[in-house]
């Protein structure tokens, strides 16, 4: 079921990256494939900065949990664990590439769940990442 957005009534409440923050829950990633908890349970993410929450996230449970250590051990087991070095640090490039792309969209959602500044997460937090 979806829920309604988070109404914002402080100074960034005209802010368009709000938009970037989904109504619905956000899913779990397992082995490969975005799915809600097969319980169908959910947690309110909430910001420290106002104690209101900004969005809601699947929660996994022992069965997703199951799920996600059979994926991991398949992957390991399969493609993923014949990589190279040299493969995976390539594909860990072409993740900073579009980290770097969507830096601001980032900044915006990390200090919105963290309670940061902007500029903090934005120059401290992502430039850490990218290293």
């Amino acid at each position: 079921m979806a829920t309604a957005a988070p109404v914002r009534t402080d100074r960034y409440a005209g802010d368009p990256r709000w938009a970037l923050i989904s109504p619905d829950p956000y899913p779990l990633l397992i082995a490969g494939s975005l799915r809600q908890a097969a319980d169908g349970a959910t947690f309110d993410a909430v910001s420290p900065r106002d104690d209101r929450a900004v969005a809601r996230i699947a929660l996994a449970g022992p069965t997703d949990v199951a799920e996600a250590v059979r994926g991991a051990r398949s992957a390991a087991d399969g493609d993923w664990g014949r990589t190279t070095g040299r493969q995976r640090a390539k594909l860990l490039e072409q993740i900073a590439t579009v980290m770097e792309t969507h830096a601001d969209e980032l900044a915006f959602l990390e200090a919105v769940d963290a309670g940061k500044p902007i500029a903090s997460v934005h120059y401290s937090d992502i430039s850490i990442s990218l290293d």
